[in-house]
């Protein structure tokens, strides 16, 4: 069995799906893709994706999103591979996504840290809360 977070909850792989979905979106978005063709690739993606995420169990966030990333990222090679997207667009967005959660993973592990170590919250960085 796994270790639930500091708080006693466990990432289902469905909802850590779509956070890497979202990264993918972003990419596409930010290299002038419409929003209708990185709509379709997104809905490409989970379907393809979704046995394989239905057959995952529920786990402590960072282990879950590692665990998703792997079958996300081949789920969204393929679709956009499937829809015509260029080799070298496909590559830099798998890097970019795969940099981004190694750094979501990185503050994960520094708040849990932070957490176990004072048994409190910690707080956002101040640019983050000041956003919200």
């Amino acid at each position: 069995m796994t270790e639930p977070d500091w708080e006693g909850r466990l990432a289902g792989p469905a909802a850590m799906g779509r956070l890497v979905s979202r990264a993918f979106e972003d990419r596409l978005h930010g290299r002038g893709l419409p929003r209708a063709r990185v709509d379709l690739l997104c809905v490409s993606a989970d379907v393809l994706a979704a046995a394989e995420l239905a057959g995952m169990r529920p786990s402590p966030a960072d282990q879950a999103l590692r665990s998703v990333l792997g079958v996300m990222a081949a789920a969204w090679e393929q679709a956009m591979t499937a829809h015509g997207m260029l080799r070298g667009t496909i590559d830099a967005c798998r890097r970019e996504v795969g940099r981004e959660v190694e750094e979501l993973l990185d503050e994960h592990a520094r708040l849990v840290r932070g957490r176990r170590a004072a048994d409190r919250p910690v707080p956002c960085p101040p640019a983050e809360a000041e956003g919200m």
